[in-house]
């Protein structure tokens, strides 16, 4: 694993440990915080006023490496979302403005606050669930968000496409000499070489059904975690929903068609379906990454190619659908390397299998 990598491991794991419990008081969060963060702290601070009882409790926060917090002040629940501090501060301000937008557009929780320096932000916090096995009204719903989304017209933040964090992600694992399956790099190539056929709109970018909550007072959809908020081939967006969410023909259809506001071409679905083959590419790469451990690097570059070869044709090797239908997302930070390359493996057959499919 490169220092990059190795570093925000450490980070992560340093933070952590620096906070035990699932409760924290605000000189608690001061002391295991950036300078950065501590100024901005002190400035959500004067803006909120908080009491001296407060009582900051940690959130899940998935494999994002921001941290999440939950806070109330008189009767109002908040949420404290501290920025990705390897990012840099254009990157940060990306997020804080795709969240404004998503708030101005009524589909994501109210913004409340973000400092000078976007270490932190503040919104609304939603008392709700992921969007798991959406209903056909959700489908519906979510899919008019989603077109709202993508008809915005006016600045919108630019970070990497899918397209353009597939390269990133397999570049990286190229660097780090990791193994891929027979076939797996001519596969990247052919597909970063396609040419978008769409029009950039504004979009997510991570719509998986954990950064879409259901409000459980209203049943109200909000999405939430702009990170990858950029301008992009509206399928991307669309794709990564469909599949993430383990949608079933009749449902993508049923989302589609309220998408685009009628029902959706042959085409239109034929490109759905490539381009969750895409995501399933994506998916892939990244998991790769993490997914050797340092004595499988010291073996043949071949004999790990044709260890990999095996597992991606095992009868025992567990489907994508599996994992999605399981709600269950390898941590490629914590899981065993073995449970990290079963899940690698498991998107890259999806994705090949999309290309035989009817």
């Amino acid at each position: 694993m490169g220092n990059y990598f190795k570093n925000f491991i450490f980070l992560l794991i340093f933070f952590c440990a620096s906070l035990q419990s699932d409760n924290y008081s605000y000189s608690d969060l001061l002391k295991v915080c950036s300078s950065g963060q501590v100024k901005a702290l002190k400035e959500v601070n004067a803006y909120l006023r908080f009491d001296a009882d407060i009582v900051f409790q940690s959130l899940e926060g998935g494999l994002t490496a921001a941290k999440v917090y939950s806070f109330e002040i008189q009767d109002k629940k908040f949420v404290l979302r501290f920025l990705d501090i390897k990012h840099s501060k254009r990157k940060r301000e990306n997020e804080i403005y795709a969240l404004k937008i998503g708030d101005q557009l009524k589909i994501s929780p109210s913004y409340v606050f973000s400092d000078k320096n976007a270490f932190l932000t503040v919104m609304s916090f939603i008392e709700g669930h992921a969007l798991h096995q959406p209903s056909e009204s959700q489908l519906k719903n979510l899919g008019k968000m989603l077109k709202k989304l993508h008809n915005y017209s006016d600045f919108y933040p630019i970070k990497d496409s899918l397209i353009e964090r597939l390269k990133r992600y397999y570049q990286k694992g190229i660097k780090s000499k990791i193994a891929y399956p027979t076939g797996f790099d001519q596969e990247i190539r052919a597909t970063l070489n396609k040419p978008c056929l769409h029009s950039l709109a504004p979009s997510h970018g991570d719509l998986n059904p954990y950064n879409i909550l259901i409000n459980d007072f209203n049943g109200k959809i909000n999405i939430i975690d702009w990170t990858t908020a950029t301008l992009d081939d509206p399928f991307a967006d669309l794709s990564y929903f469909c599949l993430l969410s383990n949608l079933t023909v009749t449902q993508e259809k049923i989302f589609l068609t309220s998408y685009l506001g009628r029902a959706a071409s042959k085409k239109e679905l034929q490109t759905l379906k490539e381009n969750k083959g895409i995501v399933c590419l994506l998916k892939a790469a990244l998991w790769f990454q993490f997914s050797e451990t340092d004595k499988e690097r010291m073996l043949p570059h071949a004999t790990r190619i044709s260890s990999l070869d095996t597992k991606l044709y095992s009868s025992t090797l567990k489907s994508f659908q599996d994992y999605l239908a399981e709600q269950d997302v390898v941590n490629f930070y914590t899981a065993p390397k073995s449970e990290v390359k079963s899940y690698a493996l498991s998107f890259y057959k999806a994705y090949l299998e999309s290309k035989t499919m009817d």
